[in-house]
Parts: C-alpha cells; structure tokens; sequence
C-alpha cells in the first residue's frame, strides 16, 4: 500500500484498486477494496506464504528506543520470527558508564532472548548492531561513517524513543520527542531505499477529542518554534512558562508527542510514513514470556485505564495469592467519587502509617522510606486522576481491516486480535513477572511470602481496630463527657 499526495493505491494479489480520494476517505476506499470481490480475498488459507516474513528478507531495520520495553518485544520478535532478516541498527547511548555494546549484550543476556537463543543460537545476535548516538543531542550525536551506512542500508525505520514520564522537565520531553523526531525524520530522507518510517505515538496525544479518529490532528502549537524555545531557554525558565505553552494539554508528554505527530504529517506526502497511537502499553499476554515487562508501569496502567471495580477485585486476589516478599502493608485500594473521602483514607491508611514506621525506622539507625514513597504515591494520584475520571473513544477501523487481510499462517505467528484474555491469569503472569524480573524474588520465595502477607493482613485490621478505637475515645471525652460533667 502507498500513498502519494490524495491518490490512494491498494494492491491485493491480482486486485487493484485506484481512486482519487481525500485521506478521510480511505477506510472507506480499502473497505470497498476488500469486500469487491467477496469475502474470498481475505479467506485464510494454510498454504498461503507468510507475506510478513517475507517482506524482511534481506532487509535492514533501524530502530530508536531499542533498549526500551517495546524496542526489547520488536527486536526479539523479528530476530526469532524474520530469520530472512539482514541486519538490525540500534541508536543506542552509553549510560552509567556502560559503553553501547555494554547495554547491548546486557539486553540479549536478558530472559526475553531465551527463548530465541534456544532456538536459533547466540550466533543471531550477529545480525544486531548498536550506533552509539543519543535521540535528544543535536544531529542524534551520530558520526559521519554510522549516518552514511545508514543512508546506504536502511529499508524500515521504527521510532520509538521517548520519554514517557508524565511529569518529565518540559526541555527534557521537547528535545526527545519533538527535536528528536524531527532529527529521524531528517534521517529518513537521506535513506535512499526507505520503504517505512514507523512513528511510535499514543492514543492520549489529542486529549480534546473524545472520539479520536485515525487520521491527522492540527498540532497544539507550532513544534518548530517550540523546538527554537527549548534550545535557547535554560530550563528554570521552561518550567515557569510550560503550562501556558501547554494550553488545554494535561502534561508535557501528550503534549510532546502531539507536536511530534504534526512533524511527521508534515513529511506525510514526501516520505512513506505510519503513525502507531497505542494508549497503555502492558505486559506481555502470551509469547515468548507471558507476564515478562522490564518496568513497574504496564499493570498500573492496566488498572487505571480500566477503572473498574471486577480489575481492582481480580488484582487484590492475585497479590493476595501471589505476594511480594516482605510488603510492607497488606494490600488495599478502592474506587470513591469524593475527593474528600479519597484525602482522608490516603491519610489516615497510607501517611500515617508511613510516617509511624519511618519513625523506627529511625529509632533502629535505618533511613526512611515510606514516606518519600507516598509522597510519589500522591503525585501518582494527580497525574492519573485526568485519565481515570475521563472517558475516550478510540476509533481503529484501518487496525481491524488490516487483521482482517492476514493469512492463517500469519495469523498464527503475528497474533494482533488475540480472544478476551483470563483477566486473572493474565495479572497472576504480570506479578509473577514483576517478582522475577524487576524484583529478582524466586518462586521458591512464595510460601514465606503468603504466610508474611497473613502476618501483614493481623497488622493491617488491628491498626485499623487501635484507629477507630482511638477515634471514639478522643470523640467520647472530648465532646460526650464534658456534657456530662456540666
């Protein structure tokens, strides 16, 4: 499929379809094309070639954000699925004193690439080459002999590198999502076989819109003048102009990465570009590892995009049953409407208790914790309260026809409408995951976990008994008695 200023050309085996269209009417334009001839088109057929691995054969790949969770899922999965593949390009930049290649073969020692090494050896990762370069630098901090292989070899670009804190320094946020687009774009029109520039957007970029379509938003702002702001003032003064900037967007990264989008249409006619709009990015369901992340954020996300009362009841269950080692409180949480009752719970069960416990904490010659936990916990709250006390609809038309034209073979090995999955066992995977890979706990830890929780669940209901027991007597002598007495 390509596009070229309005003509839209959809090319099936021996079908093809040629109109003259404006881009808001191309669902409908591969809608007629695909139900032309019957459903017959799009029949899955067993025999039929894997269309997808095919196109990555002798191809090479250059991928921002590699060394993130998403870049981590498409590295693997086109090492073990695209064995035609050429080569992968990393832009990847030292940090912590590890050098490029140091980051890289911590990854693939990672338990993600297990199952790809035993399937096709070490001998894969030959195909994965880092660039040392940073997204956020001027020219991508990239040398002159890495631009021009680049230039010379690269067939798909996926840009995926951002920073997704909600509360990142807004000159931070603007030099990674907007420049830094703006610098890849610049990369991809110096590729000379280019076949697809892939952006990595989110479904929350045009927060307005409570119907978001798939099409093209006029950008907040123009991102070039703010690009201009954020290289020329320091970033004290950023932060004090950043929520005029901002306008009605809710935080600086919708707000970025909403200016990114603009970037990219503007090379929409010039450059064969796909903007992806995933909105919470979870934990894997299924394969290679079900429940695998490599950060605390993919249940959170799950749960307060969801906003349900069943998903907070299926995640008590499953932390109850599959514990962390040694929590320090049993777990709780509700869904209330009162800002009042939420200040008040938050608190009573969540601040007190952290402010009681980094007290012996203090007595025993340990630093404090908890309560510079809860005080992220609150910012936590703030940032969030925008998306879960609102409600959006995300239209996928062009998403559903494209699962609709896989073949069984492709299907089987790029599932992208996978069945409602078990919500239970789905976050039983996700702790189990969290427990493995980001807390480093064996499962061999399980048992004295549980009975810890047991203990924790004795303290939780007699500080809430000693609470409500220390209420009513402050209440019953200071406002009962003394009518009494008089």
């Amino acid at each position: 499929m390509r596009k070229a200023h309005n003509r839209v050309t959809i090319e099936w085996g021996r079908f093809k379809y040629n109109e003259t269209k404006p881009r808001e009417a191309f669902v409908t334009a591969i809608s007629e094309c695909a139900t032309k001839e019957g459903s017959a088109m799009v029949k899955m057929i067993k025999d039929e070639p894997n269309r997808i691995t095919d196109l990555f054969i002798d191809k090479t790949v250059l991928i921002t954000g590699g060394t993130g969770f998403l870049g981590k899922v498409l590295i693997e999965k086109l090492l073990r699925c695209c064995l035609g593949l050429k080569k992968i390009y990393m832009i990847v930049r030292p940090k912590k004193g590890k050098t490029v290649h140091d980051r890289m073969e911590e990854m693939f020692d990672g338990p993600l690439f297990e199952l790809v090494k035993k399937q096709q050896g070490k001998s894969i990762f030959a195909k994965v080459e880092a660039i040392p370069g940073d997204i956020s630098a001027p020219d991508l901090d990239i040398s002159e002999s890495d631009r021009e292989r680049l230039t010379e070899e690269v067939q798909f670009i996926y840009h995926s590198a951002a920073t997704v804190k909600f509360d990142e320094k807004f000159k931070t946020a603007v030099l990674l999502n907007v420049r830094g687009t703006k610098l890849m774009l610049d990369l991809a029109k110096q590729c000379k076989n280019l076949m697809i520039f892939c952006h990595l957007s989110t479904a929350y970029c045009h927060e307005e819109q409570d119907v978001l379509h798939e099409t093209i938003y006029p950008p907040p702002t123009n991102p070039h003048r703010v690009i201009e702001m954020a290289e020329w003032l320091d970033e004290a003064t950023l932060e004090v102009i950043s929520t005029r900037i901002r306008g009605k967007s809710a935080n600086n990264y919708t707000f970025t990465k909403a200016l990114g989008e603009g970037l990219v249409n503007e090379q929409m006619d010039k450059l064969p570009v796909i903007i992806q709009r995933p909105s919470a990015v979870i934990p894997i369901l299924i394969e290679p590892i079900p429940g695998w992340t490599d950060n605390i954020n993919g249940p959170t996300g799950l749960l307060i995009g969801a906003g349900k009362g069943e998903i907070l009841d299926i995640g008590r269950k499953v932390i109850i049953n599959t514990p962390f080692n040694w929590v320090l409180w049993y777990p709780g949480g509700s869904m209330n409407q009162s800002r009042l009752v939420h200040n008040i719970s938050f608190f009573l069960f969540q601040l007190l208790p952290a402010i009681f416990i980094d007290a012996l904490l203090i007595l025993l010659g340990f630093k404090p914790v908890l309560l510079r936990v809860q005080r992220r916990i609150a910012r936590g709250y703030e940032i969030f309260e925008y998306y879960a006390n609102r409600k959006w609809n995300f239209r996928k038309d062009q998403a559903k026809f494209s699962r609709q034209i896989f073949n069984a073979k492709e299907k089987a090995m790029f599932e992208v409408d996978p069945p409602k999955p078990d919500y239970f066992q789905y976050f039983t995977d996700c702790t189990r995951g969290a427990r493995l890979y980001i807390l480093k706990e064996a499962d061999e830890d399980l048992p004295l976990a549980r009975k810890h929780m047991k203990v924790m669940w004795c303290v939780d209901k007699l500080c809430k008994l000693l609470m409500v027991f220390g209420l009513l007597y402050y209440v019953i002598n200071k406002v009962f008695v003394p009518l009494f007495v008089k």
